[in-house]
């Protein structure tokens, strides 16, 4: 219940209608920028779509590139139109501590992600502390980069007539058409 009113709380969640003769779905990116270029560069061709399966954010692993969060999403800025994010747990917690205004909920959004933030705040130059963050100076930074319009214009799912691309949550033990109308009634009431 309480993950349904977070997803509830964040404002532009859509379904997207772009289609592509081709398409690059890559997974969980968490910041590694270099990756991503090379990804790019190999399958650049105006007839590819590339369908970003979330969690691009908080950076995992052995990255020594500085600032590797806002590099990666000002490369996936960069492909325009072409670039198709579905929402996943990372930015969903992060857009729900950035966007939440009741202080009790700010402050659960705050205490989750707490847990997972550490290089994504770093990599905006924003000092930590031990406790708590500057969502304020964090959310400011996104905004003006346009990082935070790129994040909440990710879509439940993506789907064309051959695949369809979603992070996690698919259950095969449900028709994919009724979850398909649980999430485009979801994205209706979020527009």
């Amino acid at each position: 219940k309480f993950q349904e009113q977070m997803v509830m709380e964040q404002p532009n969640f859509q379904v997207v209608d772009q289609k592509f003769d081709r398409h690059v779905v890559i997974p969980d990116l968490h910041g590694e920028n270099v990756l991503l270029e090379k990804v790019i560069n190999k399958y650049q061709r105006e007839d590819t779509g590339f369908v970003f399966l979330g969690d691009l954010i908080d950076r995992k692993g052995d990255i020594n590139e500085v600032n590797s969060v806002p590099k990666l999403l000002d490369t996936i800025m960069a492909l325009g139109n072409r670039a198709i994010i579905t929402l996943a747990n990372h930015e969903l917690i992060l857009l729900g501590a950035l966007n939440a205004e009741d202080e009790i909920r700010a402050y659960a959004y705050g205490y989750y992600y707490d847990m997972i933030k550490a290089h994504t705040v770093s990599d905006y130059d924003i000092l930590d502390d031990k406790f708590g963050w500057n969502k304020d100076e964090l959310k400011e930074k996104m905004t003006n980069l346009g990082h935070l319009a790129l994040l909440m214009s990710a879509t439940p799912y993506y789907e064309t007539e051959n695949f369809i691309a979603t992070h996690a949550g698919i259950n095969h033990k449900k028709p994919w058409e009724v979850q398909k109308e649980q999430l485009n009634e979801l994205s209706r009431q979020l527009a």
